[in-house]
């Protein structure tokens, strides 16, 4: 060391070399009467200290587990959040959006996690202390504590405490998959029932025909029945709307013109239409032969020969002709009238007549097709409907009036299936079944179908098949992609009754008979808005709670064994010290570092060179009157940060101490 005029000191100690020596006495002292204590077996027990009192209850770590708690509680929240989030209209939420709520609860659970992970790794650290381990393991522990970068590089020693410091940065990943949970989409919004649509339905059915030649019959369709079945064709079913007061999409029944069904049961019929045609045509060369007859299609019996075939071949040949030409599908309207007859059974109808043919091929055979022949009538009475409609306004993508149910509250999936009981389709009702009007309308007679199979072989027309005209088509897989059956096309009576409500609607505005003022009502409705709905992303908030609880195991085992120690501990550094006996921190009793620092806290240290004592010469903490102040450049220049030539000078045991003499 230089001279004392070299250190720059601005302070000179306050305590003499005899205040060093009775300090070192004593330390001596303590330890020879500690290791006394040792060698004969009996050390007091340190329960008997009143700062220090192990026990599961005594040293229960109520903050530290109370947070972990709090943490599940969390997560347990923000999944409550979520479920009862998903699917329902920001417009219920109100200013307390459910993704603020995770967020909120997220934030408390990141605080929770930190407070529990630092209560619980001061818990390990000690018990790793009270355990015995040398100082370069408690320096390891202690920066697993508090360093990321000491986890992975120290990974070989990996403990519980780089375990639990571990969970604390894994706790982002949680908050990431929370936010991926949330997502949003819009949907109609339920505003429930709605009594302000107004629109006009003509409950009795107009005239639909023109009368044409002498006889007075109705030849013609009338110019507003002729437009109406225009815009519905058109439309595909989607009719203009002329309602007032939806705002959104409106569920409504509007009662209007319409008819109820009054239909048989289908009868069955056996028939192999590939032998039976073969048969006829068989048939049919054997009785033209000689008349130089080679098409059989379209075949005029009548006519062979000039009218010269007998009438027995004639009689033949009529009827293999009608087995050739019979329809293997056909759709028939004949309507019935009244006259001047009032009776209720004369009231006016359609007759609807229906075939339709299944048949399916028969192995190794050539013109063998056996099936089925369904046939069926309907008898349609004027009646008063009540059809359900859906009306979509501008606001919506698609505008106008259709036929629909709510499938919120209906089964939209039987919707269009024909009821016999109901004598309409599902979700219709017959309102009222009133006498017909006399007016004559014209429903000219059509053969209508799809064949959906294929050919045997190019010899027969075996293995056909013609849908059911009374059920709707949904085109087999295709029914799983459109699970609201917007896209089927609707059996034959939900034609009939798109046509019978385009016309009571007049939605080509020409009928010039009809009451408005009878006709226009207002109409309760079920309204929907298209609103933002939260939709939850059931994969990431499953994902979000597994990782808290990965966390929170992670963070457990910090606190075994936590009943062993007898007072709170922390990582503090002044505790840290006061366990190393650091001499300023020296105190009598083991209480805890708030009760300490009371008693010590006035002492005044600094941070130098120590000029007396074992340590002199060291840059340490120690006592300000014993540690040489440096004053700026002066103590940088001569010793910046330096440590002594002189060695550290050891405690003097009582063998070396200096009598007092």
């Amino acid at each position: 060391m230089g001279s004392e005029k070299d250190l720059s000191v601005s302070e000179r100690p306050v305590s003499s070399q005899a205040d060093v020596d009775i300090i070192e006495q004593e330390k001596a002292r303590n330890h020879s009467d500690a290791q006394a204590r040792l060698e004969s077996g009996s050390p007091p027990p340190i329960e008997e200290d009143a700062h220090w009192r192990p026990g599961f209850v005594a040293r229960f770590p109520w903050l530290g587990l109370g947070c972990l708690l709090t943490v599940l509680l969390c997560g347990i929240g923000c999944l409550i959040t979520l479920i009862i989030a998903n699917g329902v209209a920001k417009y219920h939420w109100g200013n307390l959006a459910p993704n603020v709520i995770v967020n909120l609860l997220n934030s408390v659970a990141n605080l929770c996690f930190g407070i529990a992970i630092t209560n619980g790794i001061a818990i390990a650290w000690w018990r790793k202390t009270l355990a015995g381990a040398t100082i370069k393991q408690l320096n390891r522990s202690w920066k697993f504590s508090s360093s990321i970068k000491d986890v992975v590089l120290g990974a070989k020693y990996f403990n519980f405490i780089a375990l639990a410091a571990l969970a604390a940065k894994l706790t982002i990943i949680d908050g990431t998959l929370l936010q991926k949970a949330f997502s949003q989409e819009i949907l109609p919004l339920d505003l429930g029932p709605n009594n302000n649509v107004t629109g006009y339905a003509n409950m009795t059915i107009p005239n639909t025909g023109r009368i044409s030649g002498v006889e007075g019959e109705s030849g013609l369709l009338a110019k507003n029945f002729n437009d109406a079945l225009k815009i519905w064709f058109q439309g595909g079913g989607q009719l203009p709307n002329a309602y007032s007061g939806c705002e959104g999409t409106c569920y409504l029944r509007v009662p209007g013109a319409g008819f109820e069904f009054d239909c048989s049961e289908p009868e069955q019929t056996a028939i192999d239409a590939g032998t039976q045609t073969f048969d006829a045509y068989s048939v049919l060369q054997n009785v033209t032969r000689g008349y130089n007859v080679t098409d059989f299609d379209d075949l005029d019996c009548s006519t062979i020969g000039n009218g010269t075939l007998p009438p027995i071949s004639l009689a033949v040949c009529e009827k293999e002709v009608a087995v050739r030409t019979a329809p293997l599908f056909h759709v028939g309207f004949f309507p019935v009238f009244s006259g001047t007859n009032t009776s209720a059974d004369a009231w006016s109808y359609v007759q609807m007549t229906i075939n339709y043919t299944i048949s399916t091929d028969e192995p190794n055979a050539n013109v063998s097709c056996p099936g089925t022949k369904y046939s069926q009538t309907c008898i349609l009475r004027p009646a008063v409907v009540e059809y359900p409609v859906k009306i979509q306004n501008a606001s919506s993508l698609i505008t106008g009036m259709s036929l629909a149910v709510d499938g919120r509250h209906y089964n939209n999936q039987t919707f269009r299936n024909f009821n016999s009981t109901l004598k309409q389709q599902n979700g219709f009702s017959i309102k009222l079944s009133p006498r017909a009007n006399r007016q004559r309308s014209h429903l000219p007679l059509h053969d209508l179908g799809v064949q959906t199979g294929g050919l045997a072989n190019s010899a027969n027309l075996c293995g056909f098949q013609y849908a059911d005209p009374m059920m709707p088509t949904d085109f087999g897989g295709w029914a799983e992609k459109d699970p609201s059956h917007r896209f089927d096309v609707p059996a034959l009576v939900g034609k009939i009754n798109q046509i019978m409500f385009a016309l009571a609607l007049d939605i080509s505005d020409e009928d010039d008979d009809k009451d408005v003022a009878a006709g226009t009502l207002v109409r309760p409705a079920w309204v929907y808005q298209d609103a933002i709905h939260y939709k939850t992303n059931f994969a990431f908030m499953w994902g979000a709670l597994e990782s808290m609880l990965f966390c929170i195991i992670c963070v457990l085992p910090v606190y075994y064994g936590y009943w062993q120690l007898g007072r709170p501990v922390t990582l503090g550094p002044f505790e840290i010290a006061a366990a190393f006996r650091a001499p300023d921190l020296h105190h009598p009793t083991n209480a805890p570092i708030d009760t300490l620092i009371k008693e010590v806290g006035g002492r005044k240290v600094r941070f130098g060179e120590v000029l007396d004592g074992s340590d002199k010469g060291k840059m340490a903490v120690a006592e300000a009157g014993l540690v040489a102040s440096l004053s700026g450049n002066e103590g940088a220049d001569r010793s910046s940060w330096r440590v002594s030539s002189l060695g550290p000078k050891s405690p003097s045991s009582p063998r070396e101490r200096p009598s007092s003499g």
